[in-house]
């Protein structure tokens, strides 16, 4: 009924309503159909609004506020735009552009399909195939994948935005100023700091996602690049935490971000962007550069998966909190895939490890630590490689590690197995036999792999 209505005040007057009443739409779909047609009437800024409205409703993780949401589909594509009043899309023009495929939440706060019969017809490409007398509506079909691309898209626009153009200092009540401020009123740019990094999991697929990623992971550090690497790290490290420490989750982000020393490598190796990583060396960044105590391989392997693990430049020694954060569920850490990736980048570059502990552990340790959650053991296998060997406290670690991983059904014959496998082909090989910690790393990983790999499968315990 809604529909029919909106398709009736789509009418100039009484007469050509009269008549519209004589071939309403038939059923839902062709209701749905009618009203993007509608849309396909009105200027390309409105489809494309419409378009990105009916993606991101359907697909966000965490569902966009309206106030967000408003912000999401009005960032201009152009470099170098300012987001303000008068280029911002009201909550009225997307209810209206919309009009009843969507409507408010009971709480007033999001917009949602107004039946479940909206995201079927949409996720359908039949029913939006044209015809020989109706152009086709292909443009407002939706996918997980174009989502993606387009919310991800929008959010490094955010994030390189006028608005936004300035430079960090090194004033801690500056800063919160700055980012409470913002948050309040461009809540779509704190969506953004976060939201990039997961939806950019499977990597960043797209020329067009490259592109805007490459610009804010500019050669020499831009004010856009330090006030989002700030704010992401600060965004962090407050999860959870108590107000109080607000103010010093604020100078462990700007004291790391503001160090000359800690650069877009730095950034793109620690959150394992493999295609950022190959673009900064490939334009001549230092692949072996220290920031404080840290090497680009280092971050890397560890990426931020403890606070700890970051260094105290000014200070010259680490943050001993010792307290490991669960940040893959805060969807800013990719698949182990692409942590792989930006290991084997790195690697292939002549990369190479500090050799330093991070806040009182070995590389080793915190590794072990990250694999158990990634339920994979490759850069295990990678840091063994590299010459590294563990202590007693590594393999205890290694041990914790393995304990993590207990697989599920759907894990058999994925990357745990054939990462446990290469793990235990490398420290068959004969040149290690004669070391010491050898046969007791193996003695673990066989005893644990015999316990739950695929029969099928043979492993040399020797």
């Amino acid at each position: 009924m809604a529909c029919q209505l909106d398709y009736l005040c789509d009418c100039a007057h009484d007469a050509e309503r009269r008549e519209a009443l004589k071939s309403l739409p038939p059923d839902l779909p062709e209701s749905y159909r009618r009203l993007l047609e509608r849309v396909n009437r009105c200027s390309p800024q409105v489809q494309r609004i419409v378009q990105l409205c009916l993606r991101f409703i359907a697909f966000a993780r965490r569902p966009l506020t309206i106030l967000e949401l408003r912000q999401a589909v009005s960032i201009p594509e152009e470099a170098g735009s300012t987001l303000d009043a008068s280029n911002t899309i009201s909550e009225q023009e997307i209810s209206r552009r919309c009009s009843s495929l969507i409507r408010k939440t009971k709480d007033n706060l999001y917009f949602e399909f107004a039946h479940f019969s909206v995201q079927e017809f949409l996720e359908n490409e039949g029913a939006l195939a044209g015809t020989s007398l109706q152009p086709g509506l292909q443009s407002y079909l939706i996918d997980r994948q174009d989502f993606e691309e387009s919310l991800a898209a929008q959010c490094l626009r955010c994030l390189q935005l006028i608005n936004f153009n300035r430079q960090p200092t090194e004033v801690i009540e500056t800063e919160l100023e700055v980012a409470l401020e913002r948050d309040k009123k461009y809540p779509f740019y704190k969506y953004s700091v976060r939201g990039w990094l997961d939806l950019t999991q499977r990597g960043l697929i797209s020329p067009l996602l490259l592109d805007l990623a490459r610009c804010l992971f500019h050669t020499s550090k831009t004010r856009y690049s330090s006030s989002w690497a700030i704010h992401l790290l600060y965004y962090l490290h407050v999860a959870g935490k108590r107000d109080d420490r607000t103010e010093e989750s604020m100078r462990i982000a700007c004291n790391i971000v503001l160090e000359p020393s800690f650069g877009p490598l730095q950034l793109a190796a620690a959150f394992n962007i493999p295609e950022i990583c190959t673009i900064l060396l490939d334009s001549g960044a230092a692949i072996n550069a220290r920031s404080g105590l840290a090497r680009p391989l280092d971050l890397a392997m560890v990426s931020i998966w403890a606070t700890g693990h970051f260094v105290d430049y000014r200070a010259g020694n680490v943050w001993a909190t010792g307290q490991f954060v669960d940040y893959r569920a805060g969807n800013v850490l990719p698949t182990a895939e692409r942590r792989n990736e930006t290991l084997d980048c790195l690697i292939s570059r002549g990369a190479k490890l500090s050799g330093h502990n991070f806040c009182g552990r070995s590389i080793f340790y915190s590794t072990c630590r990250l694999c158990s959650y990634f339920h994979d053991l490759t850069p295990i296998t990678k840091l063994l490689s590299l010459g590294v060997i563990p202590g007693k406290l590594d393999i205890d670690a290694l041990e914790y590690c393995l304990r993590a991983c207990v697989p599920d059904d759907d894990e058999r014959a994925s990357p745990l197995e054939t990462s446990s496998l290469h793990l235990v082909q490398y420290l068959t090989q004969s040149k290690l036999k004669e070391s010491n910690w050898v046969s007791q790393v193996q003695s673990i990983v066989c005893e644990w792999a015999l316990g739950w790999i695929s029969p099928t499968l043979t492993i040399h315990h020797s």
